[in-house]
Protein backbone atom coordinates (compact mmCIF):
# COMPACT_ATOMS: atom_id res chain seq x y z
CA UNK A 1 0.00 0.00 0.00
CA UNK A 2 2.64 2.47 0.65
CA UNK A 3 4.52 1.69 -2.26
CA UNK A 4 1.95 2.38 -4.34
CA UNK A 5 1.10 5.96 -2.35
CA UNK A 6 4.57 7.17 -2.44
CA UNK A 7 4.13 5.67 -6.48
CA UNK A 8 1.05 7.83 -7.05
CA UNK A 9 2.12 11.16 -4.75
CA UNK A 10 5.84 10.99 -7.02
CA UNK A 11 3.99 10.92 -9.82
CA UNK A 12 1.74 13.62 -9.19
CA UNK A 13 3.30 15.55 -6.95
CA UNK A 14 6.08 17.86 -8.62
CA UNK A 15 7.69 15.28 -10.68
CA UNK A 16 7.30 17.49 -13.77
CA UNK A 17 10.41 19.24 -14.39
CA UNK A 18 10.74 22.02 -11.85
CA UNK A 19 9.86 24.30 -14.07
CA UNK A 20 10.41 27.59 -11.63
CA UNK A 21 14.20 28.90 -12.58
CA UNK A 22 13.29 32.21 -10.97
CA UNK A 23 10.23 33.52 -8.77
CA UNK A 24 7.09 34.60 -10.49
CA UNK A 25 3.70 35.56 -8.32
CA UNK A 26 0.38 37.55 -9.37
CA UNK A 27 0.41 40.05 -6.87
CA UNK A 28 -2.80 41.68 -6.02
CA UNK A 29 -2.99 44.88 -4.46
CA UNK A 30 -3.92 43.40 -0.91
CA UNK A 31 -1.12 43.33 1.64
CA UNK A 32 -1.62 39.56 3.08
CA UNK A 33 1.36 36.99 2.86
CA UNK A 34 1.75 33.32 3.45
CA UNK A 35 5.16 32.10 4.89
CA UNK A 36 5.87 28.49 4.87
CA UNK A 37 8.63 27.00 7.24
CA UNK A 38 10.08 23.72 6.92
CA UNK A 39 13.55 22.13 7.68
CA UNK A 40 15.61 20.20 4.71
CA UNK A 41 17.62 17.13 5.90
CA UNK A 42 20.80 18.79 4.72
CA UNK A 43 21.75 22.10 2.90
CA UNK A 44 22.24 20.29 -0.16
CA UNK A 45 20.66 21.68 -3.56
CA UNK A 46 17.89 24.20 -3.40
CA UNK A 47 13.99 24.45 -2.54
CA UNK A 48 11.01 25.17 -4.86
CA UNK A 49 7.73 26.43 -3.16
CA UNK A 50 4.33 26.64 -5.62
CA UNK A 51 1.56 28.24 -4.26
CA UNK A 52 -2.20 27.19 -6.07
CA UNK A 53 -5.34 29.53 -4.92
CA UNK A 54 -7.52 26.56 -6.66
CA UNK A 55 -7.32 22.99 -6.94
CA UNK A 56 -6.76 23.19 -10.70
CA UNK A 57 -2.82 21.74 -10.85
CA UNK A 58 -2.30 21.41 -7.59
CA UNK A 59 -0.41 20.09 -6.42
CA UNK A 60 1.98 18.84 -9.42
CA UNK A 61 1.33 21.18 -12.48
CA UNK A 62 3.42 23.86 -11.83
CA UNK A 63 2.49 26.25 -14.73
CA UNK A 64 -0.58 26.71 -13.32
CA UNK A 65 0.84 27.89 -9.80
CA UNK A 66 -0.53 31.14 -8.66
CA UNK A 67 3.20 31.94 -7.43
CA UNK A 68 6.49 29.72 -7.45
CA UNK A 69 9.98 30.03 -6.04
CA UNK A 70 13.04 28.23 -5.70
CA UNK A 71 16.59 29.15 -3.76
CA UNK A 72 19.97 27.36 -2.48
CA UNK A 73 19.12 25.86 1.18
CA UNK A 74 19.67 28.51 4.03
CA UNK A 75 22.16 27.77 6.70
CA UNK A 76 19.08 27.30 9.39
CA UNK A 77 16.12 25.65 8.25
CA UNK A 78 14.26 27.50 5.15
CA UNK A 79 11.19 29.50 4.02
CA UNK A 80 8.72 30.31 1.28
CA UNK A 81 7.29 33.93 1.89
CA UNK A 82 4.68 34.53 -0.73
CA UNK A 83 3.16 38.49 -0.06
CA UNK A 84 1.07 40.86 -2.02
CA UNK A 85 -2.43 38.47 -1.71
CA UNK A 86 -5.53 38.56 -1.54
CA UNK A 87 -8.02 36.81 1.20
CA UNK A 88 -8.87 33.32 0.13
CA UNK A 89 -7.63 29.67 0.25
CA UNK A 90 -4.37 28.27 -0.45
CA UNK A 91 -2.30 25.43 -0.69
CA UNK A 92 1.75 25.11 -1.41
CA UNK A 93 3.99 22.59 -2.68
CA UNK A 94 7.50 22.16 -1.69
CA UNK A 95 10.26 20.13 -2.89
CA UNK A 96 13.95 19.84 -1.60
CA UNK A 97 15.61 19.37 -4.99
CA UNK A 98 18.96 17.66 -3.09
CA UNK A 99 20.62 17.07 -6.43
CA UNK A 100 19.87 20.57 -7.63
CA UNK A 101 18.32 19.05 -11.19
CA UNK A 102 14.88 20.88 -11.19
CA UNK A 103 12.90 17.77 -10.74
CA UNK A 104 11.51 15.90 -7.79
CA UNK A 105 13.69 12.31 -8.54
CA UNK A 106 12.19 8.98 -7.98
CA UNK A 107 13.62 5.46 -7.55
CA UNK A 108 12.59 2.43 -9.88
CA UNK A 109 9.68 2.25 -8.33
CA UNK A 110 8.29 5.39 -8.45
CA UNK A 111 9.03 6.05 -4.48
CA UNK A 112 10.15 9.95 -4.12
CA UNK A 113 13.92 9.83 -3.25
CA UNK A 114 13.74 13.82 -2.54
CA UNK A 115 11.72 15.75 0.12
CA UNK A 116 8.34 17.10 -0.51
CA UNK A 117 5.66 18.37 1.40
CA UNK A 118 2.38 20.16 1.25
CA UNK A 119 0.74 22.63 3.77
CA UNK A 120 -1.28 21.15 6.48
CA UNK A 121 1.20 17.97 6.15
CA UNK A 122 -1.13 15.96 4.03
CA UNK A 123 0.68 12.66 3.26
CA UNK A 124 -2.46 10.39 1.94
CA UNK A 125 -2.29 6.56 1.02
CA UNK A 126 -3.54 6.00 -1.84
CA UNK A 127 -2.91 9.42 -3.94
CA UNK A 128 -1.31 12.62 -4.14
CA UNK A 129 -2.32 15.13 -1.42
CA UNK A 130 -5.68 17.01 -2.61
CA UNK A 131 -6.11 20.83 -2.41
CA UNK A 132 -8.97 20.43 -0.65
CA UNK A 133 -7.12 18.45 2.51
CA UNK A 134 -4.16 21.60 1.93
CA UNK A 135 -5.34 23.93 2.08
CA UNK A 136 -5.65 27.07 4.28
CA UNK A 137 -7.77 30.16 4.56
CA UNK A 138 -5.90 33.82 4.13
CA UNK A 139 -7.01 36.53 5.87
CA UNK A 140 -7.91 39.74 4.10
CA UNK A 141 -4.52 41.25 6.15
CA UNK A 142 -1.95 40.11 7.97
CA UNK A 143 0.49 36.88 8.32
CA UNK A 144 -0.37 33.16 7.94
CA UNK A 145 2.83 31.04 9.22
CA UNK A 146 2.68 27.79 8.16
CA UNK A 147 5.12 24.75 9.09
CA UNK A 148 5.74 22.13 6.56
CA UNK A 149 6.72 18.41 7.37
CA UNK A 150 9.21 17.37 4.47
CA UNK A 151 8.97 13.52 3.77
CA UNK A 152 11.75 11.47 2.16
Amino acid sequence: MKLLAASTIALGLLTTPLLWGTESAKKDAAGAEISVNFSPRNRKGAFACALYASAKGFPGEIRRARATLRRAIPARGANCTFSGLAAGKYAVAVVHDENGNGKLDTNFLGIPTEGWGTTNNVKPLMSAPSFEESKVQLPARGRLVLKVRLNY
